[in-house]
């Protein structure tokens, strides 16, 4: 049975067949009523009212009032510098620049010998009197050895240009001339006291607002200053290069993303929203969604199939990938096809030469090679998932217990009308010698396994104790039964200043402290830090941080009844151990401000999710979507993250 309908929510929760917003062709669209992280959920449906499973994906938005999106270089493609934009200005690509993970997904890495990126003349680049315009970037880079430049726009010597000099300053620059060449005039914003050539993530934005005969430079979301311009001579008519400069002399060395560039001059409200929808990420060092057990995704940003490698054994039929690198794209499914009329030996249990009676059973099996962890694997035909146990088995040991070849098998018998994983009917008709399958599909997810996935970094965790999953806030999530259940993420450098953001929802009749997270055991004076909502004895529920050096301790509180439960709470907690100062937020309130804490506990060693590392004050509930940054969250970079999942 097909697809009859498409739906795209903000809600986690399934819709209903019925419900309004259902559209019958695919893409769907929706429209966003706020700026922020979003995560956006997509469902099927066919004719009997059946509804699928969710696909999720987290999106940016920002919401610019008077100002439309011109040009959007996400710089995600893997080929070419693709515009997102309705614009549709392709860059290409020049030199050997580097596909590289950015900010945002992907981004090109420049090597400052010969990369860049070139778009031909076009006036939507230009900023003619009476025109507005705003550009950004992000850019990531050390030191460079001259005046490198990040954008460049230069026809005639009038023109604009984004750089980075040796001194790790940012100039934003502006020229304009009556005709040509003739007495072009500059105008330059240069950066002062700090030096963006640190290899973190930086957000440039310039805006230049003709009518108003001003522009305006902006660094991570703040104004760096303004300069006037005039509104009478032409603009540049010329074209526009990432990472170089019009005669390709010299070359930016660092990493460029999501160039984009808007009709109209950005307030600096605008340009604070475009850095904060995407400078939490920049900072974040660790993220252990834990959807892991809710699909097929095993690997970030949507690589479906990409865990299953190497289709040969000896003796085994050869089997070709139909598109092993994404899966069929929207339900998760890694999808593989057999050569058309592979033969398959029949086995029937009479052992006869030819197939004549009901019942007779047959037996397919294929190897395949896995890498990394392996969890369940599961037959797929149209929308139909076979159970494991019943018509699926599979057996991990077959060659050696440390091979990761696994051998996958399954009986047909022909009293089955039609048998789900291979959409065959009427097997009776057959006949003798072979049997001919055109296509199998299989499922993995790490529901029967023990990791949770941290798709920032390298620090994947160990689920101990049979921790099960669950639906989540977003997406999936892990049920802690608060006895003994636990991820260790392993020995962990937090630094000196950082922020934890979770989801949790804690079971209504827990007791005791509930530990969100700790790097040590229990005892205040215990060196390290705990992060928990405490129940010990009361019933308050305020969040603590608390932080000892081994001698003693020292907590930030909150007021009582601040986590309240059963139910989803955000809670982010933001740790300046340097100053030793604690802040935190509850669903997007701040409920410890400036609050005092230790200077010297442990920063840097083993680190548990959901109790404190010597087992002790375990949490009983849901936890969903657990971040740490390597920085101070701001207000509104707590805001993005509450909106994403509110």
């Amino acid at each position: 049975m097909g697809v009859t309908g498409y739906i795209l929510t903000e809600a986690a929760s399934q819709p209903a067949a019925g419900a309004a917003g259902w559209t019958s062709s695919a893409p769907a669209s929706y429209t966003f009523s706020s700026a922020g992280t979003k995560t956006l959920y997509a469902w099927a449906k066919d004719a009997a009212g059946n509804v699928s499973a969710s696909r999720s994906g987290t999106v940016i938005v920002t919401i610019v009032s008077g100002s439309t999106l011109i040009g959007h270089w996400k710089l995600d493609s893997g080929t070419n510098a693709n515009d997102s934009s309705s614009s549709n200005l392709d860059g290409t690509l020049s030199g050997s620049p580097a596909w590289t993970t950015g900010l945002i997904d992907g981004a090109l890495n420049f090597d400052g010998s010969n990369d860049y990126v070139y778009l031909p003349s076009y006036s939507l680049y230009n900023v003619d009197p009476g025109e507005k315009r705003t550009f950004s970037a992000w850019f990531k880079a050390g030191a460079q050895t001259d005046t490198r430049h990040i954008l460049w726009n230069e026809g005639g010597c009038r023109g604009w240009y984004a750089s980075l000099n040796n001194t790790g300053q940012v100039q934003w620059s502006f020229s304009t001339s009556p005709s040509s060449c003739s007495g072009p005039t500059w105008h330059r914003i240069t950066t002062s006291g700090y030096n963006y050539a640190d290899n973190q993530w930086h957000l440039f934005t310039g805006v230049i607002d003709r009518p108003n005969n001003q522009m305006e430079l902006f660094m991570d979301g703040v104004s760096q200053g303004t300069a006037a311009i005039d509104n009478i001579n032409p603009g540049s008519g010329g074209y526009l290069k990432f990472g170089t400069m019009w005669d390709n002399s010299v070359f930016f060395a660092g990493t460029i993303d999501d160039v984009r560039a808007y009709d109209g001059a950005l307030s600096s409200s605008e340009v604070q929203a475009l850095y904060d929808a995407s400078a939490a990420t920049s900072s974040l060092i660790g993220h252990w969604k834990l959807d892991d057990g809710l699909g097929a995704e095993r690997i970030p940003n949507g690589n479906f199939g990409t865990n299953i490698t190497g289709w040969q054994k000896t003796g085994v039929s050869t089997l070709a990938w139909q598109n092993a690198a994404s899966g069929d794209g929207s339900t998760g499914y890694m999808r593989f096809n057999i050569a058309s009329n592979v033969d398959y030996d029949r086995f029937a249990t009479n052992n006869s030469p030819s197939v004549t009676a009901a019942n007779t059973t047959y037996a397919v099996s294929f190897w395949y090679r896995t890498s990394g962890i392996t969890g369940n694997l599961q037959a797929y035909s149209g929308n139909s998932i076979s159970t494991l146990g019943t018509t699926v088995s599979w057996a991990s040991d077959e060659i050696a217990p440390s091979s990761s070849w696994r051998y996958y098998s399954t009986s047909i018998t022909t009293d089955v009308a039609d048998f789900p994983l291979f959409g065959i009917s009427k097997l009776g008709d057959i006949g003798s010698g072979t049997l001919d399958i055109d296509a199998i599909s299989v499922k993995t997810t790490a529901s029967a396994a023990n990791i949770a996935v941290d798709s920032a970094d390298s620090h994947n965790g160990t689920l101990t104790n049979g921790t099960p999953w669950t639906a989540g806030k977003i997406g999936g999530a892990l049920n802690l039964d608060g006895t003994d259940d636990y991820v260790d993420i392993g020995t962990f450098n937090f630094g000196n200043v950082f922020s934890i953001s979770a989801w949790v929802n804690i079971d209504s009749g827990a007791s005791n402290i509930q530990t969100i997270m700790a790097n040590a055991g229990s005892g205040a004076a215990t060196n390290g830090f705990r992060i928990f909502v405490n129940q010990y004895g009361t019933s308050d529920q305020s969040l603590w941080i608390e932080t000892g050096n081994g001698s003693t301790g020292d907590q930030a509180v909150s007021a009582t009844g601040v986590v309240s439960y059963p139910g989803w709470h955000h809670i982010v907690a933001i740790v300046d151990r340097a100053n030793g100062l604690a802040n935190a937020y509850v669903d997007n309130i701040q409920v410890i401000t400036n609050d005092s804490i230790l200077t010297d506990f442990w920063n840097n060693q083993t680190t548990h999710i959901g109790q404190m590392t010597n087992n002790t004050y375990r949490m009983g509930g849901k936890i969903d979507d657990v971040r740490i940054y390597n920085k101070a969250l701001s207000a509104s970079e707590v805001q993005a993250l509450y909106n994403a999942g509110d």
